[in-house]
């Protein structure tokens, strides 16, 4: 049927057209003359069109719709329609029938809830994780410090994006461009797998308490990072060890308990930071390391790593005179700070008679003592017991070829205190 043509006036005319439908041509539009008029579920909805051809197209895309989902739909938003048939197409794709109720339920539950604020940024996320680190089970300081750096390095980069928003290549990426602290080189194996550690440390923290989805870290091996040097272990030298322990008596001698306890029984760096004077028995000549102890706030501490007790009567005699020059006091024993042992092995580089030392040696405490202890004794038993190595064998393979001769392994150890009869090298000036 024609459509009719109208003078310029308020009254509109319209022909006849299938239900819930009239088409108008109302000159009184003069840039979109042409106005589609729907009626569905007691609603009226108008559409002016520029030409008779665009409101020709919009009236078969309401009779599609009409036939389709019948006239109510009429009434719903287009644009929301059309985004709601989008997403019903990916989702068709993926083989799974979700209903978009569902959908959005999830989108409120695990993604938008957290960009409202429960999804911290990394700068208040490493804080919350630096505030747990100082509650409850006391980490040593070295823990703590190495942490608080290589976070704060992440901070720099990444401070004030949510922690949700990362993905394991963007982590990896970011570690593979590592560089050193002179900014220049590339940063090394082992510092990077350190990050790594640190970072899985920090997503772990959050995606345990369900704050994201997944730690993206956890699927970063160590194919993926540069690889670690291993090489021969790093020792010190005998007058190295013995300039190493009369620096720390004569200039840190608050410290000389924890020094002898990492020279003489090789107590490893964390428990050193959390080691009780009362575990050392000088009457029985003995060492009992509990595996878990109250501390003076009548908080349950890990005391050994292994958490189980250990018991070590084996010690080199030199040991006991030490602890019998130098009583400890009550209580933890006092341990440095990192700084101050960086400071400490700076100095150590400077003195005469210390030989070259580059660079402190990667856990060259255990190292040093494994070696001098197997090749004073050649009782890879014994050693392990001490050193708590759950393998003899193992142990005696990782350090035979860095044996040396009987009485240079005896020689390390016999250092005396100042003021006894010296059996080493004269303390360094």
């Amino acid at each position: 049927m024609p459509l009719k043509t109208f003078k310029k006036t308020a009254t509109k005319t319209a022909t006849i057209l299938p239900r819930g439908i009239t088409l108008v041509n109302d000159e009184a539009h003069r840039n979109a003359p042409y106005l589609l008029t729907t009626y569905a579920t007691g609603q009226r909805k108008r559409t002016f069109h520029a030409s008779l051809s665009d409101a020709l197209k919009a009236k078969a895309a309401s009779k599609r719709i009409t036939r389709a989902h019948g006239i109510a739909a009429l009434a719903y938003d287009r644009a929301a329609h059309s985004d709601v048939e989008a997403a019903r197409g990916i989702i068709a794709k993926t083989g799974h029938d979700v209903s978009m109720e569902d959908l959005a339920k999830f989108y409120a539950d695990r993604v938008a809830k957290k960009l409202t604020g429960d999804v911290p940024t990394v700068t208040r996320a490493i804080a919350q994780l630096a505030e747990m680190k100082t509650e409850g089970i006391r980490r040593s300081h070295y823990h703590t410090d190495d942490l608080k750096y290589r976070l704060g390095v992440f901070e720099k980069a990444f401070g004030s994006r949510l922690i949700s928003s990362f993905h394991r290549n963007e982590i990896l990426d970011w570690l593979l461009g590592l560089k050193k602290r002179d900014g220049k080189t590339r940063a090394s194996g082992r510092s990077v797998k350190n990050f790594l550690s640190a970072l899985h440390n920090l997503f772990g923290y959050f995606a345990r308490r369900g704050v994201i989805d997944t730690n993206p870290c956890a699927t970063i091996g160590e194919d993926d990072l540069p690889s670690v040097e291993t090489g021969k272990k790093g020792i010190l030298k005998v007058e190295q060890g013995h300039a190493l322990l009369r620096l720390i008596e004569e200039r840190y001698p608050k410290l000389i308990t924890w020094a002898v306890l990492r020279y003489f029984v090789s107590v490893r760096w964390a428990e050193s930071q959390r080691f009780q004077s009362e575990w050392i028995n000088a009457g029985a000549r003995k060492i009992v390391i509990p595996g878990w102890f109250l501390d003076g706030e009548e908080k349950l501490q890990p005391g050994s790593k292994t958490r189980d007790d250990w018991v070590i009567d084996s010690l080199d005699p030199h040991f006991w005179k030490w602890i019998k020059a130098y009583p400890p006091k009550p209580g933890p024993i006092e341990s440095p700070r990192p700084r101050t042992w960086w400071t400490i092995t700076g100095r150590l580089k400077k003195l005469e008679g210390a030989g070259c030392l580059p660079a402190w040696p990667n856990n060259a405490w255990r190292h040093s003592f494994a070696t001098y202890d197997l090749s004073a004794h050649r009782d890879q038993t014994r050693t392990s017991l001490i050193l708590r190595h759950q393998s003899p064998r193992k142990l005696w393979s990782s350090y035979f070829a860095s044996l040396v001769d009987r009485d240079v392994g005896l020689s390390y150890f016999a250092i005396l205190p100042l003021g006894q009869r010296p059996t080493g090298p004269a303390a360094p000036k």
